[in-house]
């Protein structure tokens, strides 16, 4: 037998909601922040010849601010929205990014960029097991715009790498764990569930199902009634589902 669920995008838009509300997709980097000395040290304005730091990408910095340490913020400034189209979903972040500097000739941090970055992050692995559905966050693409910078040398060319560094070393693997805890479905059917369940995403929804069997009928079968509906591209639209309607 058979469980099939329709979520649309309203129902993780509600997701996102909350997640925004407690700050999930907000980034501080900082030597407070960083737990790796190593990649905390790329955060100073001054370093060694042989070394990477803040102040040898941007000299500039070095020149301003000697002896200082950088600090990059971000935060979103509307809640995110998500878009399922055939085959994928996209949810959409849109964040403010401030950067400061603490130096040797001032106690308090001072800003000396400001920017929006308008972010396109995918659904990737996603899996659906015993009425849980789990999957990663990675960025796909991003847009950095309304860049004001006080120190030489830093546009949106710079921003661009600058982010697309942090993600590698920081953001990247920090969003996979976004959904980690999964998204629970109704228990409709108590029986094992027989393979992997179905998802698939399409305009304006998402279709998850699943196969269940109960005692003698849990014998591995060749060809579950899963695989046989999807081979025939027909999810029975009108089975148990769970959804908000827009």
């Amino acid at each position: 037998m058979m469980a099939s669920f329709q979520l649309s995008n309203y129902t993780f838009a509600s997701l996102f909601f909350w997640m925004d509300q407690y700050r999930k997709f907000d980034y501080e980097i900082s030597q407070s922040t960083i737990k790796d000395p190593e990649v905390a040290g790329y955060l100073r304005t001054e370093c060694g010849a042989k070394e990477i730091c803040a102040g040898t990408l941007f000299p500039a910095l070095s020149q301003n601010f000697p002896n200082g340490v950088v600090a990059i913020r971000s935060r979103t400034i509307n809640f995110p929205s998500v878009l399922f189209e055939r085959g994928k979903a996209v949810v959409l972040v849109e964040s403010k990014i401030d950067a400061f500097v603490n130096h040797s000739s001032q106690q308090q941090n001072r800003r000396f960029l400001s920017a929006n970055m308008y972010a396109k992050l995918n659904l990737q692995n996603t899996t659906f097991l015993d009425y849980l559905f789990r999957a990663e966050l990675a960025i796909d693409t991003f847009e950095i715009s309304n860049v004001v910078s006080m120190v030489d040398g830093i546009d949106v060319g710079s921003i661009e790498f600058l982010v697309n560094a942090l993600n590698e070393l920081i953001i990247a693997e920090d969003m996979k764990r976004k959904l980690q805890d999964g998204i629970k479905m109704p228990v409709l059917l108590d029986f094992e569930q027989i393979g992997p369940g179905l998802i698939r995403f399409e305009d304006g929804m998402l279709l998850l199902g699943a196969d269940f069997c109960f005692e003698e009928n849990c014998i591995k079968q060749e060809k579950s009634l899963l695989m046989l509906a999807e081979s025939q591209q027909s999810l029975d639209m009108d089975a148990n589902y769970y959804d908000i309607s827009t």
